[in-house]
């Protein structure tokens, strides 16, 4: 399904959503490019690259639905604890 007609849907529906969007890339990523809808209940339709980052952006997309303000997300992938705002995952990429 189209991640716009799923949007159009949900606010149709009077549900809440969010719309991930990569916005930039630095070194090495799954995704340069990407969108993906995240849904009330923690649903998604499309993806953004899978692994730890796409977690971390579905746990901070429920944040903003829960708060209703939008919000921009920075993450490295690399392992935790390594590098300042490191989400795990071996790209390196940020």
């Amino acid at each position: 399904m189209n991640l716009f007609e799923e949007a159009s849907r949900l606010q149709a529906a009077n549900r809440a959503f969010a719309m991930a969007s990569i916005i930039e890339t630095r070194g090495s990523a799954p995704r340069h490019n990407a969108r993906m809808l995240v849904r009330d209940d923690g649903s998604i339709e499309g993806t953004i690259g899978g692994g730890m980052i796409e977690r971390h952006v579905i746990e901070q997309a429920g944040l903003a639905i829960a708060a209703g303000i939008s919000r921009m997300i920075e993450g490295n992938m690399a392992p935790q604890g390594s590098k300042p705002k490191a989400v795990g995952g071996d790209c390196g990429g940020q």
